[in-house]
């Protein structure tokens, strides 16, 4: 079985100078109920720093979610939250809300990244937060990347305490 460095596509970049780097995931897209939540997060990537069991949000356990929840924010060097409501969903469309949520998500970062690991299909986030930041879509992402698994867990939590 193939093993995956999930700091693979973060060291690309601090191994060329970024000294942080972003991770950017959306929970609520396929739901008919509830908000679409974005999450936006800059985790430390020293080795001794890294959170074990970090992965796709659906596939861990609620339990195992939670847990890693409360680890990631202890350590998040930064996080933004951002959600947009069901009535702004049906007003502008679901993939337009999702661009927005992960923009604001982005831009509630403060500027700390300039390289924004995107879980998905290019979503062109440059035309609503500018030319400021170095964006990667990766397919799955929330499954290939250390700091877009990190996001993904924190905005299911987050998104399922709303919906409880």
């Amino acid at each position: 079985m193939e093993t995956i460095d999930k700091l693979e596509y973060e060291k690309k970049y601090i191994t060329n100078g970024e000294t942080f780097v972003a991770g950017v995931d959306e929970v609520g897209r396929g739901p008919l109920a509830g908000p679409v939540v974005c999450c936006a997060i800059v985790m430390p990537l020293d080795e001794n720093e890294i959170i074990e069991g970090i992965d796709d949000s659906k596939k861990l356990t609620e339990k195992k979610r939670e847990k890693l929840y409360d680890e990631i924010l202890k350590k998040a060097i930064s996080c933004s939250i951002y959600k947009i409501e069901p009535d702004e969903i049906d007003k502008i469309n679901i993939l337009q809300a999702v661009r927005q949520c992960m923009a604001r998500a982005v831009l509630g970062l403060n500027g700390i990244a300039k390289t924004v690991l995107v879980d998905g299909n290019n979503t062109h986030l440059d035309e609503i937060t500018g030319e400021e930041f170095n964006y990667e879509y990766l397919v799955k992402g929330d499954a290939k990347s250390y700091t877009i698994g990190c996001a993904s867990i924190v905005a299911k939590v987050y998104r399922d305490s709303l919906m409880e």
